[in-house]
């Protein structure tokens, strides 16, 4: 009689893990499933590689810009003093070129920051 009553208790107990884990068990995959398409969604991804394109051809730009820097500097340092207008238009170019070096190195910050708020997957900066 006492084997009777724990073997009632054994199969009702072995009932609710069963029907919990058969219904937990697709959410448990699902969700497992949605993570790997989150992932590698393709819109996602292209719109990654998009910004991660266009912040590379900023870099890019910013290079070029700290070069005509330096070689503006050294063009100035190589003129004489009597030719003060050539001077006065090296200044000018210095300056608008700075400007734009410094406008260009903002933007790739504001673009680098875009780029992580939109939590590209495989992010190499």
């Amino acid at each position: 009689m006492l084997a009777k009553k724990y073997r009632s208790k054994i199969l009702t107990s072995t009932t609710v893990i069963l029907t919990l884990s058969l219904h937990l068990c697709p959410v448990a995959a699902f969700s497992q499933e949605y993570l790997k398409s989150a992932i590698t969604d393709p819109t996602v991804s292209l719109k990654c590689q998009d910004s991660l394109d266009e912040r590379n051809k900023k870099v890019q730009h910013k290079k070029k810009l700290k070069i005509l820097l330096a070689r503006n500097r050294n063009l100035a340092k190589q003129i004489p003093k009597y030719k003060q207008l050539q001077l006065q238009r090296l200044r000018i170019n210095y300056n608008s070129i700075l400007r734009e070096y410094y406008f260009a190195k903002s933007r790739i910050e504001d673009m680098t920051k875009d780029i992580v708020m939109q939590g590209c997957p495989g992010l190499q900066l």
